[in-house]
């Protein structure tokens, strides 16, 4: 194996440690509500509060990266982003007001969205961006399973001090394997005395960029909206709660497998037919979510929605890169699944209590078809569209 080829592995491999890193504070959200609530004893208002700064956080972290990233070194940008959620997390170890415990998680949702911006851009940068998103979004998924279960257990048997604890430590790793990160292709540039390389914002990166960034949105509202309803759904039509307890354990299985296929399949059949068979599938699965008393067709819905929303992400992210492959707008559209995921439960929830999960489901339907349309007109821009930025880097 050659200098280069080594080299570019590590740097493959530092990227998703950096961004596993960073998406811990998306994966443990039901867990650290229980620790507020719990063990900090504080009202469910004041826990709703502390993750959302958690989430406004990373948002932040994100549209800086998109912002200025692609101008700067890539392992100090992620040592900082590292380093503040090792301390956010400190900080909340050792908080003893709400104030100070709010500053600490602002901090930490920070430090994740800078550290995730890292990953993104890296992983854009290369010539097969399903490929690498995909095997991101396995091991992040992976690991977060195994962090939920054994931060789990350090809340019932310490407490919330061992489990913030715990996830100050898991920096340690990647804060090691930084150094491996490539740096960001502007600075190359200045280094070698080359002409700069495309520095127009992430959302003028080239056309379609702004329906790109609609249809995420409109994708991740409408599918955390679901996702967060979908077992009161099964709830509300009679199905057993250790039944819907069963589903999504099942799902969790299906999502994990989910992930793998954008890994295995690469982009063999571009990217238009994966996009529009995921959202099929999500579109499909709503009826069942509405109206079957079938524990059986829950269970089969609610696994075949997550494996379609782990199979989606890869593909969406290779189409940022297509359209922009130093990773600004791969970032940018991080924020946006963040927004989305930020707004769909809430306004999920409202219609709901509003005009009952008929009409939720019908509003999804039809957001989904509009997702769909968006995003084909984006794929269709970025195929006619030269790649903005660079060269993608060896593989």
């Amino acid at each position: 194996m050659g200098t280069e080829r080594r080299a570019f592995i590590k740097g493959i491999l530092a990227a998703i440690l950096v961004g596993i890193a960073g998406v811990l504070v998306v994966g443990l959200k039901p867990l650290l509500v229980t620790a507020y609530i719990e063990a900090d004893h504080l009202t469910p208002g004041k826990a709703g509060l502390l993750v959302a700064l958690d989430m406004g956080g990373a948002m932040l972290g994100n549209l800086l990266g998109s912002w200025r990233l692609y101008s700067l070194r890539r392992p100090r940008v992620a040592a900082v982003g590292l380093l503040m959620i090792l301390v956010g997390n400190v900080g909340s170890l050792a908080s003893v007001s709400f104030p100070a415990l709010a500053a600490a998680r602002l901090i930490t949702g920070f430090g994740a969205g800078v550290s995730a911006s890292v990953m993104a851009a890296v992983l854009s940068s290369t010539r097969s961006p399903e490929r690498f998103f995909a095997l991101y979004s396995f091991a992040a998924f992976m690991t977060s399973a195994g962090a939920m279960w054994l931060s789990g257990l350090m809340l019932r048997t310490h407490g919330p001090g061992l489990m913030f604890g715990g996830l100050a430590t898991i920096t340690v790793l990647p804060l090691l394997t930084t150094a491996w990160l490539p740096s960001a292709p502007s600075v190359g540039a200045r280094r070698a005395g080359a002409p700069p390389v495309e520095t127009r914002p992430a959302w003028r990166a080239g056309p379609g960029v702004v329906t790109l960034l609609l249809g995420t949105l409109l994708y991740y509202a409408i599918t955390g909206g679901i996702y967060s309803f979908m077992a009161e759904m099964g709830l509300h039509r009679g199905i057993a709660a250790t039944a819907i307890n069963d589903a999504l354990a099942a799902a969790q299985i299906a999502a994990a497998i989910g992930s793998i296929v954008p890994f295995l399949l690469r982009d063999r059949l571009g990217r238009a037919l994966p996009i529009v068979v995921t959202l099929l599938i999500s579109l499909g699965c709503l009826p069942a979510f509405l109206v079957s008393t079938s524990p059986l067709w829950i269970a089969t819905a609610m696994s075949a929605f997550a494996f379609a929303w782990l199979m989606f992400f890869p593909y969406l992210m290779g189409l940022c890169s297509a359209l922009d492959s130093l990773g600004r707008l791969g970032t940018l559209d991080l924020a946006v699944q963040y927004a989305g995921l930020a707004i769909g439960p809430a306004a999920a929830g409202f219609i709901a209590q509003q005009a009952g999960y008929g009409v939720l489901i019908d509003g999804a339907a039809a957001g989904y078809l509009i997702a769909t349309a968006l995003l084909l007109q984006a794929n269709g821009r970025a195929r006619r569209t030269p790649l903005m930025g660079v060269q993608h880097v060896h593989e």
